[in-house]
């Protein structure tokens, strides 16, 4: 029951938030409405009640089918409609009894700050209704092994790229530098660096350790010593179950999410877990597990 609940219950009301308030108010709603404001808060922007509603009701329909298909993934999904729902609600309110799209009330940084905080209301919302359960919460089986020998020395390294991330950046600096103003380039500037930063993970795997380097520039970086590890396994990460993309920390469990697909997953001893998603994690996986055991036998 719980299950349908957040599965199907949550993301319909929702859909009809974004739906019911949307007709009701159609009639006080001028035609076309206000959907994007300037940095000062002056409506600069206008697209018809209509296309807005039915546009961010389906991008929420295509969301609905993640958190259908897979409950962990509900802190990411339900941040995304707590942000979707606010920002048109905050619209709808903005054109609500005006003449023209032009006189649109102004929507300013206070009411920007309360979408956010709306979304991580509504990701705080996911985490404690449906927590993220992992892949390493239901590893199963023996541990994989690379088969190293006692006295060998091994090293393996291995990437993980997100092509579309190291495309965006180029183009939000361009972006930035068409639209010339101060804000328009501190925007840009942040995101194209955030999005370099997240683009790219490298980990290292050797008798010293696990180093794992993140970004163009391998930062920033961590050092895992094997008296660290308690075990390792590979499995498949997908983004949306730890909340999305980037450097995901919550406590006991930290996450390196460049992109879907195979992952490192390091059971520590202090019982916290670190996830990183990297090509060849199984191989990765067996020789961690190869040095653990290296590492606590007498001879090691």
């Amino acid at each position: 029951m719980r299950s349908a609940v957040l599965r199907y219950g949550v993301p319909a009301v929702v859909l009809l938030g974004i739906v019911v308030p949307a007709l009701v108010l159609a009639p006080r709603l001028p035609d076309p409405i206000a959907v994007h404001w300037s940095w000062t808060g002056v409506p600069n922007g206008h697209a018809p009640w209509w296309l807005v509603t039915a546009g961010a009701a389906g991008f929420w329909c295509v969301a609905w089918v993640a958190v259908a298909r897979m409950i962990s993934a509900a802190p990411g999904v339900y941040g995304l409609g707590g942000i979707l729902l606010a920002a048109h609600s905050a619209g709808l309110w903005a054109n609500a009894g005006v003449s023209s799209w032009t006189h649109a009330r102004p929507v300013n940084w206070a009411v920007a700050f309360g979408i956010l905080g709306v979304g991580l209301v509504a990701i705080a919302a996911g985490w404690w209704l449906a927590p993220a359960k992992p892949a390493e919460a239901t590893a199963s089986g023996p541990a994989p092994s690379a088969g190293l020998g006692a006295s060998e020395q091994v090293v393996w390294s291995g990437t993980a790229h997100n092509l579309a991330l190291i495309a965006v950046a180029p183009l939000v600096a361009a972006l930035a530098a068409v639209l010339g103003s101060v804000h328009a380039w501190l925007g840009g500037l942040v995101v194209a660096l955030v999005a370099l930063v997240f683009s790219s993970v490298r980990v290292l795997v050797g008798p010293a350790g696990v180093r794992v380097r993140i970004g163009l520039l391998g930062w920033p970086r961590r050092t895992l010593a094997y008296e660290e590890i308690a075990e390792a396994r590979a499995d498949r990460i997908v983004p949306l179950a730890y909340g999305g993309w980037g450097w995901r920390r919550r406590p006991g469990r930290s996450a390196v999410v460049i992109r879907a697909g195979d992952g490192l997953v390091l059971r520590l001893r202090s019982g916290g877990t670190i996830v990183v998603t990297v090509d060849g994690a199984h191989t990765a996986a067996g020789l961690v597990n190869d040095y653990v055991a290296r590492h606590r036998s007498p001879a090691g």
